[in-house]
């Protein structure tokens, strides 16, 4: 008979997460994150059909939590302080989660998965822009809150850029025409 795991799921992205975080995407397997378990490998390919989707599962959830200061009644309240508290949030995980992107890059990681995942983070964060923007703004400037997304995103990524550099520019976008 099958051996119930209650939680198993989260069970499972924990084990990942710790693993990712210690040892980095080169070490995690799925016979590895199974075996800390004490579940079946098949178990965990239940709910993750590889080591690749494992990582990005992690990484989701991670990104889930952090998604949730930006809506609802704790959203910060201009576009200008949404765009600044996503740059901050972003750079914090980009430093948890770069050493994990850079090693999967190294072992030829799948280019279309890291394409699928760039496109949904840029959408979600134009989603989250655009609910910021006065609605005439919108419509006037369809494009504004994807691109504010893409440049929070690139900037936020990049190490030797602060937000007060990119300040102003955001300024000038977030101008009306």
């Amino acid at each position: 008979m099958p051996k119930i795991i209650e939680n198993a799921r989260s069970q499972i992205l924990e084990e990942a997460r710790r693993i990712l975080k210690r040892e980095g995407y080169t070490a995690l397997t799925i016979r590895k994150t199974a075996n800390a378990l004490g579940i079946g490998v098949g178990t965990i390919y239940n709910y993750f059909p590889s080591k690749e989707y494992l990582a990005a599962g992690v990484m989701l959830e991670d990104w889930k939590e952090i998604t949730r200061r930006f809506s609802g009644p704790d959203a910060p309240g201009s576009p200008e302080g949404l765009l600044h508290a996503l740059f901050d949030q972003l750079r914090s995980f980009s430093a948890v989660y770069s050493p994990v992107w850079e090693d999967y890059e190294q072992h030829k990681g799948s280019v279309p998965l890291f394409d699928r995942y760039h496109r949904i983070l840029i959408e979600e964060l134009s989603g989250y822009i655009r609910a910021s923007l006065p609605p005439e703004q919108v419509r006037q400037e369809p494009y504004l809150a994807g691109f504010l997304a893409a440049l929070v995103l690139r900037f936020a990524a990049d190490r030797e850029t602060d937000y007060a550099s990119i300040r102003p520019g955001i300024l000038k976008l977030l101008k009306p025409l």
